[in-house]
């Protein structure tokens, strides 16, 4: 009887022994074959397939059986990745006689990637929750870029640090490789199906199939391809919701409104943001003022400005300001609870210099210039003697060129000589016509817009080679939508628009006439107003959006920088954002004359002209944060573009 048992145990043993054997064996298999000018790539369960010919710039695809058309003979290269595996084939495909190839085909060889971790991820519904490395704790939603990284450190077994800065959770280190290991700027980039986001991975959404990266670079021109250390993480969904703390039908409605939301904005933008058929616009266009109405709802009880669910900063009602004077707006007018914006800055200034860094002391300054204001004496403060103070003995004015691009603005307008620096920064052009945003850093469409923005101010001529060549930079930077991207591949977004628009003004140039598939910058940014007047910083996201608001009504109103006085016009707006049928003209406030020049015009400081309305024919009628200041990003957009980008960027202000 007890060998009997034995016998039977030992039976089961060796069955289930087999099972395990055979379901071990049981291993993806990949299977190719020639259908006439096709490959016929079959597996025996889906996969995703990265496909390369020759070499060349991968495929990507997902299924059991696909097909895949090379445009000319060579070799093919295929990987096919599921959860638990992934398995590689080469063939050889021979374009059959008489088949035309395409040109396009011919590219060189794309860099081999050697991926440190790759593997497929299943994302749910929901959040979780990740702690900085300072203990503060974020709820991120498990749909994103960051997302992503979360699910792949649980699977592949490996962990990451964040940490935490006043725009969210960014990304320090993975698997113990952290930012400023090769270099000062070296750091964590991401990239959705080979582009380079425009906003934090906290913020980026992912859908279902997509290829997320994370790649360790040197600076911020780095790429996959040269980088030390690659993540590769594909995106499936998993329809369970995850929640730690049981809030599963908030997600659940959140995901449904948002995608409702996201139609309804889209739908609203076809319908209500015409192409431009005038450049500048009106600040009587119905567009321009829903966003005053969208700004003015911004404004907080003590007079200062904040995105919504944020606190109000000095730095954030700067820009109000520039926008509002850029808008004819009086910032004297502009009260909640009888604080008007100006009283802001004039009781928290003397407070606050003591965490300011050099481009908050010139934005000041450029604030306070636009509305008539004496910078060398508001609110017990002179900012004009600080901010000389930061001149270095080359001109450079703070640590960086931005910094320089800022401090040149502020004290030009402040009757100061600034021919040093201006010397410094024409040395700091690339040789491509661009400018980087530090020195020796890879040129960026936005910080090159502001250069030329700078320079214009300092007197230095259109016609001068250093602007054409800035000017001829500025084009390569156009996307097929007809926006600017900030660098590399990265997105259209209303940033960049608003500071290429303000160049291309700077020397009375029109904008209209900057296309790319009959499209212009201009289309291309009023198509990111939302039904409330704000402006998204992408075409799929939102971000910041009072700044974005803010640089779109001066770029749009064809106002580049330095901001100058103006003649101001009352247009009731009340908090809630809603624009009064009531518009009347105010009698006018002459603006201070700070430089001590008589060359001053009604508008404020001659010089720069601003663009005159130009009727085009049209067949339809863009320093490290410190306590108590949030610094808002200009041309400082500079890295933002990844989880490097974001850092580096709002540690510059």
């Amino acid at each position: 009887m007890g060998s009997s048992r034995r016998c039977s145990t030992v039976f089961i043993l060796a069955l289930i022994l087999l099972v395990l054997g055979l379901s071990h064996a049981a291993a993806l298999n990949i299977s190719v074959s020639q259908v006439d000018d096709k490959l016929k790539i079959t597996l025996d369960e889906p996969a995703f397939v990265v496909i390369r010919l020759n070499n060349g710039v991968p495929v990507y695809a997902y299924g059991e059986e696909i097909f895949y058309k090379p445009c000319l003979s060579g070799k093919v290269s295929i990987e096919a990745i599921t959860e638990n595996e992934s398995i590689s084939k080469e063939v050889e495909f021979e374009l059959p006689s008489g088949t035309s190839t395409s040109s396009s085909s011919t590219s060189g060889a794309a860099p081999t990637i050697n991926y440190w971790w790759s593997g497929v991820v299943r994302l749910p519904l929901g959040f979780f929750k990740k702690e900085s490395e300072t203990g503060d704790e974020y709820k991120i939603e498990w749909r994103t870029a960051l997302g992503a990284l979360e699910m792949a450190s649980r699977k592949g077994k490996f962990d990451y640090v964040i940490e935490t800065t006043e725009w969210g959770p960014f990304v320090k280190c993975i698997a113990g490789k952290c930012e400023k290991s090769e270099g000062a700027f070296s750091g964590w980039m991401y990239q959705v199906n080979g582009v380079t986001p425009s906003v934090g991975a906290h913020e980026y959404p992912v859908k279902e199939w997509d290829e997320v990266v994370w790649y360790f670079v040197k600076s911020m021109d780095g790429t996959p391809a040269t980088s030390s250390r690659v993540i590769r993480i594909f995106v499936l969904y998993n329809n369970t919701v995850w929640e730690e703390e049981g809030e599963v039908n908030q997600s659940v409605n959140q995901s449904i409104n948002q995608s409702i939301n996201q139609s309804i904005n889209q739908t609203a933008n076809q319908t209500t943001n015409q192409s431009a058929s005038q450049f500048p616009l009106s600040i009587y266009d119905n567009r321009i003022l829903r966003a005053l109405s969208y700004l003015k709802s911004l404004q907080r009880e003590n007079g200062g400005f904040a995105n919504p669910n944020e606190e109000v900063t000095l730095a954030k009602t700067t820009w109000a300001i520039m926008t509002m004077v850029a808008a004819k707006q009086n910032p004297e007018w502009w009260k909640r609870d009888n604080s008007s914006t100006m009283d802001y800055i004039e009781k928290e200034l003397k407070n606050q210099t003591k965490y300011m860094g050099t481009a908050d002391f010139a934005r000041t300054i450029l604030a306070l210039y636009a509305a008539g204001k004496d910078p060398k004496s508001f609110g017990g403060v002179n900012l004009v003697e600080i901010l000389k103070s930061k001149v270095k003995e080359d001109g450079q004015i703070g640590d960086f060129t931005y910094t320089t691009i800022w401090g040149l603005m502020a004290l030009k307008i402040s009757g100061e000589d600034v021919s040093k620096t201006v010397e410094w920064l024409i040395n700091q052009q690339n040789e491509n016509g661009g400018f980087g945003w530090a020195p020796g850093q890879p040129s960026d469409y936005d910080d090159t817009a502001a250069a030329i923005q700078a320079l214009v101010a300092a007197n230095v001529s259109c016609d001068s080679d250093v602007i054409k060549k800035a000017y001829e930079y500025l084009k390569t930077g156009q996307n097929d939508d007809g926006g600017f991207r900030y660098f590399g591949n990265s997105s259209s977004n209303a940033a960049s628009d608003s500071w290429i628009i303000q160049a291309i003004v700077a020397c009375n140039k029109n904008p209209l006439e900057w296309k790319k598939n009959n499209r212009s910058v201009v289309d291309h940014l009023l198509s990111l107003q939302q039904p409330d007047g704000s402006f998204n910083y992408t075409a799929h996201q939102r971000s910041n959006p009072g700044y974005m608001t803010s640089s779109a009504i001066m770029a749009l109103l064809g106002k580049p920088f330095p901001i100058k006085p103006e003649k101001w016009e009352y247009i009731a707006l009340n908090a809630t954002g809603n624009v009064s049928k009531e518009v009347q003209e105010k009698p006018e406030v002459k603006p201070t004359n700070i430089t001590g020049r008589t060359n001053e015009s009604a508008n404020g400081v001659s010089g720069t002209p601003t663009a005159k309305p130009t009727n085009i024919p049209t067949s339809t009628p863009k320093a490290t944060p410190t306590p108590g200041i949030n610094a808002v990003p200009g041309f400082e957009l500079v890295l933002a573009l990844s989880a490097l980008v974001i850092a580096l960027w709002r540690k510059r202000l």
